[in-house]
């Protein structure tokens, strides 16, 4: 490659750009998520001699990337990037390779990491191993797909979500927070919850909905009601439903969480490749 180009999304045919992306979906569905809905601050970077896409990638606060091309340091990708960043960045999302790049360019411009989470990136393509919700379910529990009537009732368990998987440590949350974040899920993602004893007690989500993929995350369940099935019945349901609109399952797990590995490959679903975020001040 003679040089690097970076061009808005907006300024790209769109059709090339999802082909492009599609063959590279599983890793940046977060990434096809904010082009489907047309967000600012995302880049096609192009080989300016032949057009042909190199990568794509997004320069808000949070750094999203689709770079299959990127191996190790890139002059041309280095010079390229720093003209697109913007001055205070939060986190660094992707595959482990891309992601280690980018990390260590922020650091040579001065960008102090707080902490890094690695992770399997792991698939499931089809309903196959999958039970039928119902039969994981005995006492009289009900399974319920929320709508925005349901933010106060589940305000709680997105809270301990938050305060256990996203928040980093030291750090607090706030209401407003919490209060912003459960409305944006039920505005644009799919939850299911599991109904017991008249409460909520065990949630599973979208986090972003792709072309061909849909990532899933949120898995939680009270400890009280735990080692009872729930988290399998809603993964269960939820997948069911992605399959069913002709789409396939993928989200990520850290390394360290052997009951989360665990019961996702009791899904079937299987180590597809390595996901890291890192987390900046």
């Amino acid at each position: 490659m003679e040089l690097m180009k970076a061009v808005r999304i907006h300024d790209y045919p769109a059709d090339k750009l999802q082909n492009f992306l599609r063959l590279n979906e599983k890793s940046c569905v977060q990434l096809c998520a904010g082009i489907r809905k047309n967000e600012n601050g995302i880049y096609v970077l192009t080989d300016e001699k032949n057009g042909e896409i190199w990568g794509v990638i997004s320069t808000d606060h949070s750094i999203y990337h689709c770079l299959p091309k990127l191996k190790g340091p890139d002059p041309e990708f280095e010079i390229c990037f720093y003209s697109l960043i913007g001055e205070k960045i939060n986190s660094v999302v992707g595959d482990k390779t891309g992601t280690e790049v980018i990390v260590n360019l922020l650091k040579k411009k001065g960008l102090k990491d707080i902490c890094t989470n690695e992770y399997f990136l792991m698939t499931k393509e089809d309903d196959s191993a999958l039970p039928p919700p119902a039969s994981l379910l005995s006492m009289g529990e009900e399974i319920i797909c929320c709508n925005r009537t349901h933010a106060d009732d589940l305000y709680d368990l997105q809270f301990h979500y938050l305060k256990e998987e996203v928040i980093l440590p030291g750090k607090k949350t706030s209401d407003l927070y919490v209060r912003s974040n459960v409305k944006s899920i039920l505005k644009n993602q799919k939850v299911f919850v599991i109904e017991s004893d008249g409460k909520f007690v065990s949630k599973v989500n979208t986090n972003a909905i792709g072309w061909d993929w849909v990532q899933i995350g949120g898995v939680y369940t009270d400890p009280l009601y735990r080692r009872n099935g729930y988290s399998l019945c809603l993964l269960s349901a939820l997948c069911r439903r992605i399959n069913k609109q002709g789409r396939k399952c993928v989200l990520f797990v850290k390394k360290k969480n052997a009951p989360a590995l665990k019961l996702y490959e009791k899904l079937d679903f299987k180590k597809s490749g390595e996901f890291q975020i890192t987390y900046f001040e």
